[in-house]
């Protein structure tokens, strides 16, 4: 038999086996959506274990009775994006709200909604690519993400008209707002709930923090969003898009938070304590900062977002 031969059929298990890993990390980190991904057991979870059930229930109720129009647009890649719009008559502001990660906005924002309805604030409440009734197959922690949110600002520009903007997200979708700091008016609000500032320095807590080495599993991982989401996790850095940014910002973060260590948004808030509020809720865990202490909650978004 050939030399060269004998070394394909050698390697040839080793390559498939690679190629394998590499589509079960793309599986399990960027495709979306996934079995029961799209119902409130996740969430639920947490929120009964904390205490917070009948809360969170009470909460998501009121907001389906809410009426709004079905919207949809065309991504930068012709994927075709959903939200829903809350129009409020005559108003001065509109806040668009940006969910977490294989999550959805009634879900994320059950209580906040309400709230900004009740000060006459317009809302156009994305599902982000991938998600609900949105386009795709693959999130992308943010990179996208922040192009897509571009778009959903034209589509408020054109419809409201010149109003002050308001960017609200949560975990990624906190993120995904911070990025777009150095891409809108500086007029614009930003609210960043449980933020990380990019996908690589997320990533790469989440391998330390269940002791794998990050020097193996971040290079994997980030091929797995190249080969397959035809993408990099190195794309974004939200230091990069405030340092270049005049946007007031408000972060918040519950110090218990299991999923987006705090330490990530505070490093940032750290890097420009001129351009950035920083709040914390104490023993709060991830997305559960509003249903453990909603009037402070309230007040801080409401203030900071007052004209």
């Amino acid at each position: 038999m050939h030399p060269l031969l004998i070394i394909i059929i050698i390697l040839l298990p080793i390559i498939v086996l690679f190629f394998i890993i590499i589509f079960i990390l793309y599986v399990l980190i960027f495709y979306s959506p996934l079995p029961r991904q799209m119902n409130d057991e996740r969430f639920r979870h947490l929120a009964v274990n904390r205490g917070y059930e009948a809360r969170f229930i009470k909460m998501v109720t009121a907001l389906t009775k809410i009426p709004y129009e079905d919207v949809y647009i065309t991504a930068f890649d012709d994927l075709e994006l959903y939200a829903k719009v809350y129009k409020k008559p005559h108003c001065q502001q509109e806040a668009i709200l940006c969910h977490g990660y294989r999550a959805m906005g009634y879900r994320d924002f059950a209580g906040i909604t309400k709230d900004l309805l009740a000060k006459n604030i317009s809302v156009v409440m994305i599902d982000h690519r991938a998600h609900g009734k949105s386009e795709g197959r693959s999130l992308t922690l943010g990179v996208r993400e922040v192009k897509d949110v571009l778009k959903w600002i034209e589509y408020v520009k054109k419809t409201f008209g010149k109003k002050q903007l308001i960017l609200m997200g949560f975990s990624m979708g906190a993120a995904t707002v911070l990025n777009c700091a150095d891409k809108v008016e500086d007029d614009t609000l930003i609210f960043a709930d449980s933020p990380y500032s990019h996908p690589k320095e997320l990533l790469q807590t989440i391998i330390k923090n269940i002791f794998l080495p990050v020097a193996i599993f971040y290079p994997l991982i980030n091929l797995a969003a190249i080969i397959f989401a035809r993408t990099s996790m190195n794309k974004l850095n939200a230091y990069e898009a405030i340092k270049k940014s005049k946007c007031r910002i408000l972060i918040n973060h519950g110090t218990k938070d299991s999923v987006v260590p705090q330490k990530l948004s505070q490093k940032l808030a750290k890097a420009y304590p001129d351009k950035i509020r920083y709040e914390v809720f104490t023993d709060a865990d991830h997305g559960l900062s509003y249903l453990r202490d909603f009037k402070r909650y309230q007040k801080l978004v409401l203030d900071f977002i007052k004209r």
